[in-house]
């Protein structure tokens, strides 16, 4: 049998040489931190499911600059691949379904316990932190 695909779009926001990480609040990954986005929608891209998550997690307004790269894994019955765009961020955050919210620095980016997968992204998220 052919596992379902599922595409995972993520946000990651750079300003002042800073990174946002969210923690997540429920499922089986709570507690994890990672780049604040979700699961796209059937017909949805990377681009706008990004845009649309992060208006439903953050109430902010994000425009994805580029893309930084993906991650691919399987579990029992999907192949998901996470897509992490360089976004603008345009007005405020405010959590709505994550339990806290950091600004991290370069120095500090390994303070929080990363998911696996946002882990994999961190080389190319410090190029553009060194870069914003």
């Amino acid at each position: 049998m052919e596992k379902r695909q599922q595409l995972v779009s993520a946000a990651v926001i750079v300003k002042e040489h800073k990174v946002f990480a969210a923690q997540r609040a429920g499922g089986p990954l709570k507690g994890g931190w990672e780049f604040p986005g979700g699961k796209a929608e059937p017909g949805e891209d990377g681009k706008a499911a990004v845009i649309r998550e992060l208006r439903e997690e953050l109430n902010a307004k994000v425009r994805p600059i580029e893309l930084l790269g993906s991650v691919t894994w399987e579990t029992c019955d999907k192949v998901m691949t996470l897509e992490c765009y360089l976004c603008e961020l345009t007005g405020d955050i405010t959590l709505l379904e994550h339990m806290d919210g950091r600004w991290l620095s370069a120095e500090n980016i390994e303070s929080v316990a990363w998911l696996p997968a946002d882990r994999e992204i961190l080389p190319k998220v410090l190029s553009a932190m060194a870069e914003n």
